[in-house]
């Protein structure tokens, strides 16, 4: 092997390396912190809705905000750079938070603010970091890399999920309860913290491909017209079912139905460890059903696990009924990702999920306001949160038809994705590795 052909190899290797760190820091930060900040706010003595408004609203401002990536990638001139940019706020957001839980006093301002800050850079890094290491690896092992990846993210985000839990379970109801949260939050800077020297360590792409702007109206657009425009049609609507009562899953558990911690933790890992396990049952439907078909069977268990709700309040069925959720959330997130992929052309990939991203983040709002105000008119207790389970049920089986007019595709392949939210009932919102999609003599 000749020596500039070795040099290559060494960056090469060095540079997955890097990458493969980052993720798993990336994946304890959202474990150990991101996840419990809902939590955090109603320990603080937010009322009931804040538990679900923290999340929502939040992430409208994020993605509102991370509409301007674009065009802060091309001031700053590198997607890498903009990327640690976002990655050193992330870090930096989780601070204030702490200081004011080792306080004893949380203004509930600061948690939203804090937690805006955090969406705009976690959305806002998004973009650019599909840009920068679709450039940096080759295609012949973005697959193979980021399938290995992702699964070691997934056990790292398993992890940091754990070791909260364990924490503020060892706390709860004590006079150190927010001091417990605060020692989650600095755990999670110091484990975004530790993705920067992962981040410079890996390569500057020497040449990025070239991307075309979409901007929100183009995209709406789109929505009227174009065959991808079918495609986020349906994602939307259904989303917007989902969060009536998505976001209040946290509040209902902690607060209606009084669970400690210890069973908040089980119910969320339930949750998330189905979606880890299934994930290769899922990927070989998806090969052998295709996108289309594999949606709607996740959106229909989606669908029947709001109303399962209802059915009982024992920790066990919660647990099981998590289960099967967890599952239904795989196959449906592995499908909303395939129809993306493959309906969007490439060029437009970054600029559309850009998009998509803030058009998600309204309705979800929207939603989530809907939940909110109906838990307010029925009162606030176990029987309020029934009914919102109970219509978001109902409205989740009125959208699933509009999945009828999703074209059909030739060629569905599955795509390795990375947790940037962990949810306890919608399940994580994953954002899909537009580098990592297979090459065609990929068999997967």
């Amino acid at each position: 092997m000749s020596a500039p052909r070795r040099a290559s190899c060494l960056t090469l290797r060095n540079d997955l390396r890097a990458c493969t760190k980052d993720g798993i820091t990336h994946s304890l930060m959202v474990g150990v912190g991101e996840t419990f900040i809902p939590a955090f706010a109603l320990a603080a003595g937010a009322a009931q809705v804040h538990g679900g408004l923290v999340y929502t609203i939040p992430f409208l401002v994020g993605a509102t905000v991370q509409l301007l990536t674009p065009a802060g990638v091309d001031r700053i001139g590198s997607p890498r750079k903009w990327v640690l940019l976002c990655a050193t706020i992330q870090a930096l957001c989780f601070i204030p938070m702490a200081i004011a839980a080792m306080a004893g006093a949380v203004p509930l301002l600061l948690v939203y603010v804090c937690a805006s800050i955090y969406w705009a850079v976690n959305l806002g890094a998004a973009p650019a970091w599909n840009a920068w290491v679709g450039a940096l690896f080759p295609e012949r092992i973005r697959a193979s890399y980021f399938s290995r990846r992702s699964r070691v993210c997934q056990i790292a985000l398993l992890a940091g999920l754990l070791l909260g839990g364990v924490v503020i379970s060892r706390f709860e109801h004590t006079p150190l309860e927010l001091a417990s949260f605060a020692v989650l939050f600095m755990a999670a800077s110091l484990s975004r913290a530790l993705s920067t020297p992962a981040l410079v360590a890996q390569s500057e792409p020497k040449h990025l491909p070239p991307a075309r702007r979409v901007n929100p109206i183009e995209f709406l657009q789109r929505i009227r017209g174009a065959p991808e425009g079918r495609v986020v049609a349906a994602l939307l609507v259904f989303m917007l079912t989902v969060q009536v009562s998505s976001p209040f899953a946290t509040p209902y558990m902690l607060r209606a139905l009084a669970m400690d911690n210890d069973q908040f933790t089980i119910s969320v890992v339930a949750l998330f460890a189905a979606k880890c396990l299934v994930l290769p049952v899922v990927g070989r439907l998806a090969a052998s059903w295709g996108a289309r078909r594999l949606l709607m069977a996740g959106a229909i268990v989606v669908a029947a696990g709001s109303g399962a709700w209802i059915v009982s309040t024992a920790p066990g069925w919660i647990y099981a009924m998590q289960v099967v959720s967890g599952a239904g959330w795989a196959a449906y997130e592995m499908a909303l990702f395939l129809l993306l992929l493959e309906h969007i052309r490439e060029e437009e990939r970054t600029a559309m999920y850009a998009a998509y991203y803030f058009f998600n983040a309204v309705v979800t709002v929207i939603g989530s306001f809907v939940g909110a105000a109906a838990i307010d008119a029925l009162g606030g207790g176990v029987t309020a949160y029934w009914w919102i389970f109970g219509a978001s049920s109902l409205l989740r089986f009125a959208a699933i038809p509009l999945m009828f007019r999703i074209p059909r595709h030739g060629h569905e392949r599955s795509a390795p994705v990375m947790a940037i939210d962990v949810g306890t009932e919608a399940g994580a919102l994953d954002e899909p590795v537009i580098a990592a999609r297979p090459v065609p003599e990929v068999q997967r």
